[in-house]
């Protein structure tokens, strides 16, 4: 084996010196490049979840709008035909009433007009009660409310003053619902002499 003298020595060792800084120099250069491209990468990542999160708000943006839309439409739809199932109940008592009409002008019976117009009017209160709809009971003698009565009048009677003395038009209920007031006379009072 053959000895190495000392300048060789030195050179092999600063070559070794210098590969080693750089290594180190380049190690020191591509863990930078690294964390470049790690934070490259990172903030890609970011961009990506924050435009995907972007779709999706806009998305359930436009899904709001829509629910919005169908429910204002629905709505409208069920304004518009709220009363179609009643009024087409009640195209049997219209075409009654026609045919009552007519019989009058055929012959003049009163009494068969007077019963036929009793049928109409029977099955008229049957289909407001299948709806739910019943006239108010009897208001005379009771205390004024103003949540079922409408007092179209107030006259001398005698009825405490406040109370209900005539019933100028019945009120009705749909369920617990007023769906119209009764119209009433209240008592003023005594009659003065």
């Amino acid at each position: 084996m053959k000895k190495k003298s000392g300048k060789e020595t030195e050179v092999i060792d600063n070559t070794a010196d210098t590969l080693t800084q750089d290594s180190v120099e380049n190690d020191i250069e591509s863990s930078g490049n690294e964390e470049e491209i790690v934070e490259e990468t990172v903030e890609e990542k970011l961009e990506r979840e924050r435009d995907e999160l972007k779709n999706q708000v806009m998305r359930m943006a436009a899904e709001m709008e829509n629910l919005r839309k169908r429910s204002q439409r629905e709505k409208n739809d069920m304004v518009d035909f709220a009363n179609e199932r009643l009024l087409f109940q009640m195209l049997p008592v219209l075409d009654d009433l026609t045919n009552a009409l007519k019989s009058v002008d055929e012959k003049s019976e009163f009494k068969t007009f007077l019963s036929g117009i009793e049928m109409i009017y029977k099955k008229t209160v049957r289909l407001f009660e299948n709806a739910s709809v019943k006239e108010m009971e009897d208001p005379i003698g009771q205390p004024f409310d103003v949540n079922k009565h409408d007092a179209v009048l107030a006259m001398p009677s005698e009825y405490p003053e406040g109370d209900v003395c005539q019933l100028a038009q019945p009120g009705y209920m749909m369920k617990s619902k007023v769906l119209r007031h009764a119209k009433v006379v209240t008592s003023h009072g005594q009659p003065t002499d």
